[in-house]
């Protein structure tokens, strides 16, 4: 593997001062400078430097080059500060403004977003602080980062934290060796251990093949083999891959969604039937068709189920709407409390976890995940009683 020489970055959370953008002070690059030196000198990121002054390759900076070094951006109170967010997989500005307790609008002023769809993982935005935003910064601390060091390699940072390279250039979005810097806060896959003895479950999404969609293009949207798509549906080539026809794509070998399959193994994936339930009651009432979980839990075609068996679902479509993991508080929670709390229907918590009663008490420490999109939202209904 080639090793790349890497420039520095500053890391990726700090605190800095707001800067008015009435005047741009500019910085004259000297001899022996490097954009790493050169922020240090004037206190602004690398990344900030680098998108103000549309700088193509961090390397290619040259002596008696002037580089605007302020933030273009304009707050009244001059002393408030701000944090950096380094945007993960999964996230997007409503679920980092209810993070840190701000408005979608703040930050998209903030950062002059143009297109608030087109943020991407490894993209850092400001965050104004207030009285919730410092706890929350702790919080974020927490979380596994990496700072690159000197003659870092990918390869050599997947090795020291058991992890691939794929993995670490999905979750940071790096397309190239220029996106790795010294200084740099690399986000790491979960370093929670599962605990040996549990069973992990497997994960599978169903998709339904779109109109001039082709085998290669299922491929590339989910990051699985041709063998394995074609196997898991027992289709013996690509010609049995037709429009309208629902497949079976087996997510653990993905080498995209590293969120969705990090936080879909700390569900329950699995649903228990009931006493005299039938296979085909239980598709019915989650709008899964029989074949499908016949061919996810490996039944024969006329195999029934019995009382307390369990059935593996397929990932919840909620995960590809605004949602959030939650875990149960201590004491446990019923259903439709949590509905209320966050303003949605009973019914769409439901049927993101694969659960049948609104009035089931959940136990302290369950995950679940509680969908926010605008049709899981409380539609509140005024009645004239004049």
């Amino acid at each position: 593997m080639k090793k790349f020489l890497f420039i520095t970055l500053l890391a990726a959370m700090i605190t800095v001062p707001v800067v008015q953008a009435e005047a741009q002070d500019v910085y004259t690059v000297q001899s022996g400078d490097t954009l790493y030196e050169i922020s240090e000198k004037v206190d602004l990121p690398v990344e900030i430097i680098i998108d103000q002054n549309d700088i193509s390759s961090p390397t290619n900076i040259y002596i008696g080059q002037r580089l605007v070094v302020t933030i273009n951006f304009n707050y009244e109170d001059s002393n408030d500060s701000y944090i950096y967010h380094t945007i993960k997989t999964g996230e997007g500005l409503w679920s980092i403004a209810q993070q840190y307790d701000v408005t979608v609008e703040e930050l998209i002023e903030l950062n002059e977003i143009e297109n608030p769809s087109d943020l991407h993982v490894g993209e850092e935005i400001l965050i104004p602080v207030n009285d919730n935003t410092e706890n929350e910064e702790e919080e974020v601390e927490e979380d596994n980062y990496y700072v690159v060091q000197s003659g870092d390699i990918l390869w050599n940072i997947a090795q020291e934290y058991n992890t691939t390279v794929e993995e670490l250039v999905e979750l940071n979005d790096i397309e190239s060796s220029y996106d790795l810097y010294v200084g740099r806060k690399l986000i790491l896959p979960s370093e929670e251990q599962e605990d040996e003895s549990k069973e992990v479950a497997p994960q599978y999404f169903v998709h339904t093949v779109q109109e001039n969609e082709e085998i290669n293009d299922i491929v590339n949207i989910f990051g699985v083999s041709i063998s394995e798509i074609l196997d898991t549906n027992d289709i013996s080539d690509s010609e049995g891959i037709e429009e309208g026809i629902e497949l079976v794509i087996p997510l653990d070998n993905s080498n995209k969604f590293a969120y969705l399959r990090r936080m879909n193994q700390k569900l329950d994936n699995y649903y228990q039937a009931t006493q005299n339930e039938t296979l085909t009651e239980i598709a019915e009432k989650f709008e899964i068709t029989e074949d499908i979980l016949r061919r996810i839990n490996q039944l024969e075609e006329d195999e029934g189920v019995i009382a307390g068996q369990k059935i593996l679902m397929p990932v919840n479509p909620a995960f590809f709407a605004e949602h959030k993991i939650y875990e149960i508080a201590e004491g446990g929670e019923y259903i439709f409390d949590l509905s209320y709390e966050n303003s949605i229907t009973n019914r769409s918590i439901l049927e993101a976890n694969y659960l049948e009663d609104a009035n089931e008490k959940l136990a302290e420490g369950t995950i679940i995940i509680i969908p926010l999109d605008e049709d899981s939202k409380t539609r509140w209904v005024t009645t004239d009683y004049n």
